[in-house]
């Protein structure tokens, strides 16, 4: 299939600002958590997480939400 006029828009960032994003991570941790147990970590909390500790491991502030 030919792709000759297709135009794809360029992203220039995130889609959603992070703390909208860290916002659905924490209801999606609640919905999916069962009642009086401990939440499991979600993908979100889970990227947020090892951004921070990549952060760390190369000696630069950890990424902030836009």
């Amino acid at each position: 299939m030919s792709q000759v006029g297709v135009v794809r828009p360029k992203r220039t960032g995130p889609s959603v600002p992070g703390g909208r994003r860290d916002r659905y991570w924490e209801l999606v941790a609640e919905v999916v958590t069962e009642p009086g147990r401990r939440a499991e970590p979600t993908p979100g909390t889970a990227h947020d997480w090892l951004l921070s500790a990549l952060a760390a491991e190369m000696g630069t502030p950890p990424p902030t939400s836009v």
